[in-house]
């Protein structure tokens, strides 16, 4: 009887089944360090990019700091994403159809004593609904602190 001893090529069912099964685990863990990987580069993304916008805020201030703040020592205004725009100094951000050139996109500027002290804000966008803000920082539920008014200037007559 040789034909009784076939020597078959290939799975079981059984072992088919496990092999898919050890796949999917592998599978199941691989996937959300995949996400994170991805979620932190766009986060980092952004805050490089607030970065950028407060620099281009002091080089604004450098500029045009007495005309914020006429003669006072100390005061408190906003630089707008508008106003660095216009002097060309920052460029919108590049990236997956989002922009950042929106109300929510500045910088608060606290002078006192002389010295200057930024925070940035940063609320971006989808670009074919630019009042609709996706990403913000700070935190990603920043209200819009122009709104609020929170930072009032007093010019002295000089």
């Amino acid at each position: 009887g040789d034909n009784m001893s076939v020597n078959r090529r290939g799975f079981t069912l059984i072992e088919l089944l496990v092999r898919i099964t050890i796949l999917g685990i592998i599978l199941a863990m691989s996937v959300p360090v995949i996400r994170n990987i991805t979620t932190k580069n766009s986060t980092t993304k952004y805050s490089s990019y607030l970065e950028t916008v407060v620099n281009a805020a002091k080089l604004y201030v450098d500029s045009y700091g007495e005309d914020m703040f006429g003669h006072a020592e100390t005061g408190c205004a906003y630089v707008n994403y508008e106003d660095l725009k216009d002097l060309n100094l920052i460029k919108d951000f590049n990236s997956d159809g989002m922009t950042c050139n929106t109300s929510g996109t500045f910088v608060e500027v606290h002078k006192k004593d002389d010295a200057y002290t930024f925070k940035g804000y940063l609320g971006c966008a989808d670009k074919s609904n630019p009042h609709k803000i996706i990403y913000s920082l700070p935190d990603n539920d920043t209200v819009n602190v122009q709104d609020l008014d929170s930072c009032t200037v007093e010019l002295e007559d000089s």
